[in-house]
């Protein structure tokens, strides 16, 4: 089957909606392939030709999520106030953040959505020429999202509209003076 039918999309749409629910009510240790194709109403046959386990799935959607936030807030930085890049970006954050949850061998998350941000800042912000200062600005934001509402990334989309809405505009206002 290619990637590109739309059953083998339906089926993939499935299996990782099944995974969002799981992991939002449970540990990615405990989460069973067999509870992912029950509730995707899929056989483990299906499951296993399209990923090679739950960390293959968990990998890819990390991967898939991290490019599409990467792409989504270069474009928020670039073009100002815009409702769908804020809701792209809520959507995105939520599951990126559910993802932090899930300890990867080969590399750290939180690193990774700082590395991201720092990318982002540096070739977006023109102020920022030094690779050190986008690194600490990234961490600075990062932090802030985290540590908004008691420890906790807001759950509450408004919430979480408003927080990143400040930052990004806070971020646009140093590009202009730059």
């Amino acid at each position: 089957m290619r990637e590109n039918d739309l059953r083998v999309i339906k089926t993939k749409k499935t299996i990782e909606n099944s995974f969002w629910n799981l992991l939002k009510k449970k540990d990615f240790e405990k989460i069973t392939i067999k509870e992912i194709t029950d509730q995707a109403l899929i056989g483990k046959t299906t499951f296993y030709y399209h990923y090679v386990d739950k960390y293959d799935l968990a990998q890819k959607l990390l991967d898939k999520y991290l490019n599409e936030y990467k792409i989504t807030l270069s474009k928020r930085l670039q073009t100002g106030i815009q409702s769908k890049l804020l809701d792209t970006l809520n959507t995105l954050s939520s599951k990126i953040l559910l993802l932090r949850k899930i300890h990867f061998s080969n590399f750290n998350v939180d690193t990774t959505i700082k590395q991201i941000l720092a990318d982002v800042f540096q070739k977006e912000i023109h102020s920022i020429n030094d690779p050190l200062a986008a690194r600490l600005l990234a961490a600075v934001v990062f932090e802030s999202l985290l540590i908004h509402n008691d420890n906790e990334f807001p759950q509450n989309k408004e919430q979480l509209q408003k927080v990143m809405l400040e930052l990004l505009n806070g971020l646009q206002e140093i590009n202009k003076q730059f």
